[in-house]
């Protein structure tokens, strides 16, 4: 189940919830990719049948999060995060 990614800003810390729904005990990996394809490993958390990953994005640009329930993409994997760095934002007027 999955309810979306906001944007984020360079180097700020972006978790991603997973609810198995009660899928049983299988194996889930999450992989945050760059805009340049680097991949990401995500360390995952479990606590009563809610799982957590967190990545650092350390690249402005569109990221994929692939998410994956014994091997297979989960409904809609991979996702993607927005990332911006806020440093190169001008405002003037």
């Amino acid at each position: 189940m999955f309810s979306g990614i906001d944007p984020c800003a360079l180097g700020s810390i972006v978790e991603v919830v997973i609810n198995s729904n009660g899928a049983g005990g299988g194996d889930i990996n999450v992989t945050a990719y760059s805009p340049t394809n680097r991949p990401l490993m995500c360390p995952v958390k479990e606590e009563d049948g809610v799982y957590a990953a967190t990545f650092q994005p350390d690249e402005a640009g569109q990221w994929s999060i692939a998410v994956r329930y014994d091997e297979e993409h989960i409904q809609g994997s991979p996702f993607t995060c927005h990332v911006y760095d806020p440093n190169a934002i001008r405002v003037s007027g």
